[in-house]
């Protein structure tokens, strides 16, 4: 399963298994309590959106901050047009 397959939980529990690193680590690089990161893992909640940018810059992007991101919040965001300069 890759990353794009993918929960955020199981890509940061996947990160963690693979390099080594336990819910302290994670929790003293963003600010957050080990506590918090158990959440995390957990799914009973998501980190808000200035841990999820720490989380993805400390995990060198394997655990990118969309993918915390509610299928409805993704739905949103596909309705949004790109902008086409015009002249």
């Amino acid at each position: 399963m890759d990353d794009l397959t993918q929960s955020a939980p199981e890509s940061l529990r996947a990160w963690m298994d693979e390099l080594g690193v336990g819910p302290t680590a994670i929790a003293r690089a963003v600010g957050k309590t080990a506590e918090a990161v158990y959440g995390w893992l957990e799914g009973k909640y998501r980190p808000e959106a200035l841990v999820r940018a720490k989380l993805e810059r400390f995990t060198n992007g394997r655990v990118p901050a969309w993918l915390w991101l509610t299928d409805g919040e993704r739905a949103e965001i596909e309705h949004v047009q790109p902008f086409a300069a015009t002249g």
